[in-house]
């Protein structure tokens, strides 16, 4: 996603900026691997439909991230 004004340009990546970045998201990573912390950013994870589950919004295919985030019709490819 990228945003644009006159003034600033702003943008969010998968990938870091800058070798500091990197580090930082290393670590930040195997502190959460140590601790058994799941981070939930993989995209196929979040568009898991979770058999048996409904919605009060949405009864059908409702995924995880749906059961974490919201009960409509948004998901991770509508943000």
């Amino acid at each position: 996603m990228t945003l644009e004004s006159e003034q600033r340009k702003i943008c969010s990546s998968y990938t870091p900026f800058s070798k500091d970045d990197e580090e930082i998201g290393r670590k930040i990573s195997d502190f959460l691997s140590q601790e058994q912390i799941t981070l939930l950013q993989d995209r196929e994870l979040l568009t898991t439909i979770v058999p048996g589950v409904s919605r009060e919004l949405r009864t059908d295919d409702v995924t995880v991230y749906h059961c974490l985030f919201t009960d409509g019709d948004f998901g991770p490819d509508a943000i």
